[in-house]
């Protein structure tokens, strides 16, 4: 704890020139005192009183250094319950700091923790140890009052309730960084709590929740940035310790980090400082450069226990070099000290230690028991509510000890269980399908190494987690190896693609598990259809979490509670899938930004991410999703197809019991229900994806206040329309390699089209209404095409002719990239 003894204060870099040569050993003391006072006093006492017994006593004004005073005039001086020795004798005369009153009640409190006797003219400051007492000259001390100015941070710096306002400070890499305001009232037992100022003005900032029970706060902030409805959360805990709310933040189920509430006057963030370093930054950098290390950041633990540096600090240790060569009873000790350490900042970061600690520990496997020990702790108070990361590596690495102890039945079933709840963590499938193989359970095996190939960026991120290490088998070779060994269709490679999109299609969706039922109609009205609009790219490896989120919602959701259609544009490469609807339809957005989302067309923003990412996106998509699907509309879409021979018909007509103003249209789109070919990014299927828009991208107008479009297209003319796109996009890719590019098989077929329509306020670009129905299946479209054949032109009479074994572009989605 920081001592509140005036003798023994943290001591800031302070220059004080002059006055420092002339007054030694005070500069400790009087800097931090004078900017807590806001009345600064020399005055006579009118009795003799211990001001801890008696609750306050008068004294006379002799004279005020700062702030009002009439000579003569009587004060009585309070205290805030903080004091080491105020005893006061009648008649002597003192230096005497004040602070209005606390919490709002009337009359002053005294600052410090000492008296400060006055006599012929010097102040006589407390003694240290055995040292003599130091003295100030009057002269001097009215230059230390000048100097060091009222601050009302530091006025406030004794707060002993709730009652004020706070600025909210996060520790976050060596920084104490503010980001609001808060004002909490503290009446009879009911707290409350509003945010008076924030940092980023594009968001939007509201207190959900405050409790206090048993003297610790918890504080609930939501975040919302400006165009989006995703919320994101803050949960703040901590206690009142010596003016200070000192605790730990949560952000999004994210880890804890170090913060508090700091006492302030402030009533606008720019008012609060900003930016401060946090306590021991010089010393922490500088024990990272020590010639020994490891004492360097041991000594810093012992002279800076309540930085939030150090629990870094113990982290750095265990993990070094020295500390992983340490005996277990020594890395026990380090990790019970990191606990302890932790504990200062609340319960949750205390947990989070045990979570760290255990983590470590096992990571060099050289203490199994011991990383167990932490780890199986940890696991007791894992819950909903829990950091992610937590929810991850515990449950991970405790499998991973249970292997290394010899307990491989228990590791097994814990890693098919973490497997199971987090399908997109890579080490966990990949050690989860090792240790089926092992066992001879080669379906289950198969199963998962199949997803580990296919899933975006899975296989990637394996290569790079092992490359070096002897024994490792890359995922594509060793699935082979098993598929040829025990596949029920070995050697047959339409066989082995169509396990491959299997795998990819229940890979994706693994987190869906709550399918909504079709809602029913109410008499005289029509259930509204909610629009989602993503606006993608081939070559956008933090969209595919975004994109994997949307695959889950086609799945969660019927045609007949949402329709979601994927647009793809070309970015600094060329993208297979972008047409020339696909730019118009963003442009009419007022938008050139991808990734980016439109529901009902209104923007909302999604945070991108990796495949890892994709469950937390889905959810918050999902939130915004499901409040639409009660609205109820006066519109009813009819829409009706048929496939004639080499024709497409299309009959539209939206219904409504008003007529449509001129500011509505009507838009359709043709998509493919599904695409297989792998992109840069690793997504490997592209569901709704969106062709043509039959009409024009600009829309129908209502005739007479009425929405209908009927329109006959020629199947060739779609193909071929297709083809021209895809020849041209070989083109820009072969310019871009600097070789020619050939599909085998065009990303095209074999075709599942579907025909959405919806209807558009163009003035408020609000969706009224949407829906969208299933066509016939048409033909493959086949194009062989290699570097030793190349196609040939076709001339005027010639037919196509189908190659003998179609292989669908995601035929590439398990060989190595280059």
């Amino acid at each position: 704890m920081f001592s509140r003894l005036l003798f023994s204060l943290f001591v800031t870099s302070v220059t004080l020139g002059s006055y420092a040569d002339r007054v030694a050993g005070s500069e400790s003391q009087l800097p931090e005192l004078l900017p807590r006072a806001k009345r600064v006093l020399i005055a006579t006492a009118l009795e003799t009183a211990d001001l801890r017994e008696a609750g306050s006593v008068k004294v006379a004004i002799d004279r005020a250094l700062r702030g009002r005073g009439r000579k003569e005039e009587t004060v009585v001086v309070g205290h805030d319950g903080a004091l080491t020795t105020v005893q006061f004798d009648e008649g002597q005369q003192y230096l005497i700091l004040l602070q209005p009153s606390l919490d709002n009640a009337a009359g002053w409190t005294y600052v410090g923790s000492s008296v400060l006797p006055y006599q012929s003219g010097e102040v006589v400051l407390p003694a240290e140890d055995d040292q003599p007492a130091d003295t100030v000259q009057l002269s001097d001390l009215i230059g230390f009052v000048d100097r060091y100015p009222t601050s009302p941070d530091a006025m406030l710096a004794n707060r002993t309730s709730l009652n004020g306002r706070w600025v909210a400070m996060v520790s976050l890499q060596g920084r104490d960084i503010p980001f609001w305001i808060l004002d909490i009232r503290d009446e009879d037992g009911m707290v409350s709590a509003e945010v008076v100022d924030f940092n980023n003005q594009n968001e939007s900032v509201r207190v959900e929740s405050i409790a206090v029970d048993d003297g610790i706060l918890t504080l609930r902030v939501v975040l919302v940035p400006v165009n989006s409805s995703i919320e994101h959360t803050y949960v703040f805990t901590g206690q009142l310790r010596d003016g200070t709310v000192i605790g730990n933040f949560i952000a999004d189920k994210n880890a804890a980090r170090p913060g508090k509430l700091r006492a302030t006057a402030a009533k606008s963030m720019a008012q609060t400082g900003g930016v401060k370093p946090s306590l021991g930054l010089k010393e922490f950098s500088d024990a990272t450069i020590a010639e020994d290390e490891f004492a360097a950041n041991k000594q810093f633990t012992k002279d800076f226990p309540e930085s939030p540096l150090a629990m870094d600090t113990f982290m750095r240790m265990m993990k070094s070099e020295t500390g992983r060569g340490l005996e277990e009873a020594e890395i026990s000790e380090l990790a019970d000290s990191l606990i302890e350490n932790s504990a200062y900042w609340g319960e949750r970061m205390r947990q989070q230690a045990v979570v760290e600690a255990g983590v470590a520990i096992a990571e060099y496997k050289k203490h199994p028991q011991l990383a167990l020990k932490h780890l199986l702790e940890a696991e007791k108070f894992l819950s909903d509510t829990s950091p992610q990361t937590w929810t991850i590596l515990v449950p991970f690495h405790t499998a991973m000890m249970y292997q290394e102890i010899g307990e491989t039945d228990e590791a097994l079933q814990r890693m098919i269980a973490f497997h199971k709840a987090h399908p997109f963590e890579p080490l966990g499938a990949y050690y989860a399908a090792e240790m089926l193989e092992s066992r001879g359970d080669f379906a289950g095996a198969l199963e998962i190494y199949s997803e580990l190939a296919c899933l975006p960026n899975m296989k990637q991120s394996l290569d790079q987690t092992f490359e070096g290490r002897p024994g490792y088998t890359p995922v594509t070779k060793k699935l082979k190896e098993l598929w040829e060994k025990h596949g029920e269709n070995a050697g047959d490679q339409g066989a082995f693609i169509q396990h491959i999109l299997k795998s990819y299609r229940n890979g994706i969706r693994s987190f869906v598990t709550d399918q909504m039922e079709p809602r029913p109609t109410k008499p005289g009205t029509q259930n509204r259809v909610v629009l989602l609009e993503y606006f993608t790219t081939a070559d956008a490896p933090l969209g595919v979490g975004i994109d994997v989120a949307v695959s889950g919602l086609t799945h969660a959701f019927g045609p007949s509670e949402l329709v979601a259609l994927r647009y793809h544009l070309p970015t600094e490469e060329p993208d297979p899938m972008a047409g020339p609807p696909c730019k118009d339809r963003l442009s009419y957005y007022n938008s050139r930004v991808v990734p980016s989302m439109f529901i009902d067309g209104k923007q909302i923003y999604v945070e991108p991410g990796r495949l890892s990412h994709s469950a937390t996106i889905y959810e918050n998509i999902r939130n915004f999703v499901e409040p639409l699907l009660a609205e109820t509309v006066d519109i009813e879409l009819k829409l009706n197809t048929k496939v004639e021979a080499d024709r497409m018909k299309i009959d539209v007509e939206a219904l409504s019991n008003s007529k449509f103003g001129d500011d509505i249209r009507l838009r359709l789109v043709l998509v493919e229900e599904e695409v297989a070919v792998e992109t840069p990014s690793g997504v490997l299927l592209h569901e709704n994806l969106v062709r043509i828009m039959p009409g024009g991208a600009e829309g129908i107008a209502p005739q007479d206040g009425k929405l209908a479009f009927q329109t006959e297209l020629l199947l060739e003319d779609y193909r071929q329309q297709l083809l021209d796109e895809l020849q041209e996009y070989e083109e820009m890719r072969s310019n871009l390699l600097g070789k020619e590019f050939k599909y085998g098989i065009y990303p095209i077929g074999p075709v599942r089209l579907k025909l959405a329509a919806f209807v558009q306020n163009n003035k408020t670009k609000e969706v009224l209404q949407s829906a969208i129905v299933d066509l016939e299946y048409l033909d493959e479209i086949e194009e062989p095409a290699n570097e030793e054949e190349p196609a040939k032109e076709e001339k005027p009479g010639d037919e196509a002719k189908p190659a003998e074994e179609p292989q669908p572009a995601a035929a590439d989605a398990t060989q190595e990239k280059e």
